[in-house]
């Protein structure tokens, strides 16, 4: 959870949140403390992070795509090499489109996401290397 507080030497209100990482980030608010109106304001500020918190998808690290797809994919095709080949390549598009969307865990995966790939695969990616 967000927590908003003041620093010593500054006239400003902070806020301390986690990112997806849990990566711990302090940042002003820009709001300052000495402004009876922008206490609201930073509340407010506050509060977006606090859900942007509580909306990102966690999960232990053994979940992410890039742990398991590779080893599933060579243990599920391993005598067919060429079938593996292929799979590789179609998976590296689809990681791609996962990696911009920020979608990291299986869990975050959406029937709009879906959607948007056959779309964004249609169109290309060509700064990514996707045509």
């Amino acid at each position: 959870m967000a927590s908003l507080y003041r620093r010593s030497k500054s006239s400003y209100w902070w806020v301390k949140y986690r990112t997806r990482t849990g990566k711990v980030i302090q940042e002003s608010t820009k709001y300052r403390s000495d402004v009876p109106g922008d206490i609201r304001k930073a509340r407010a500020f506050c509060a977006e992070k606090t859900l942007q918190e509580l909306t990102q998808a966690r999960g232990p690290k053994k979940e992410r795509w890039e742990v398991w797809v590779d080893d599933f994919l060579n243990l599920r095709y391993e005598s067919s090499p060429k079938s593996l080949s292929r799979y590789r390549v179609a998976w590296r598009s689809l990681y791609t489109f996962l990696n911009t969307r920020g979608i990291l865990y299986p869990t975050q995966l959406a029937y709009a996401d879906c959607v948007d790939y056959l779309q964004w695969r249609k169109k290309g990616d060509k700064p990514n290397g996707v045509y």
